[in-house]
């Protein structure tokens, strides 16, 4: 029989049953010995009535346990719930703000880039500018060397 009752009946319940049951039983005893029977059988109706009232109390008290758990159970699944949502709200706030960050920065690495094109444009056009001064500074050496040249043979 305790194999079909739940754990927590047999905990709560059968203790109860059987400190019932054990009262009847030496209540049973002690009457017969002192009355008759209808004495005891008034006090075994009686017994049986209390211990009737009892289980019936304590299967009202479980069944309010069990619908207060029921009901904080659900609470709890309806807090987790909203804090899920909030959660995947504030990751995708986050993933937002991600992005245009990463695209603030693409903008602003494309500019520098830009800018060192330009930079390497410009020093090219340095390096061909230097290039050519410096062959005019060879033409003039030249030039000047001839003139010197030339006034040292008119004279």
């Amino acid at each position: 029989m305790s194999k079909k009752i739940p754990e927590w009946v047999e905990k709560i319940l059968l203790p109860k049953l059987n400190e019932i049951d054990n009262s009847i039983k030496a209540l049973e005893s002690e009457f017969e010995q002192r009355a008759g029977t209808e004495v005891v059988g008034d006090k075994i109706e009686s017994l049986g009535r209390e211990a009737k009232s009892d289980i019936e109390s304590l299967g009202k008290d479980t069944k309010r346990e069990f619908e207060s758990l029921r009901n904080e159970l659900t609470g709890l699944g309806n807090e987790i719930t909203s804090l899920r949502n909030e959660t995947l709200s504030k990751f995708d706030t986050i993933d937002a703000r991600i992005a245009g960050v990463r695209n603030e920065l693409i903008t602003k690495f494309e500019a520098v880039d830009f800018r060192f094109q330009s930079l390497d444009s410009r020093l090219d056009s340095l390096e061909e500018r230097i290039s050519v001064m410096e062959k005019i500074a060879e033409f003039d050496a030249r030039l000047a060397e001839l003139e010197k040249n030339k006034n040292e043979n008119e004279h």
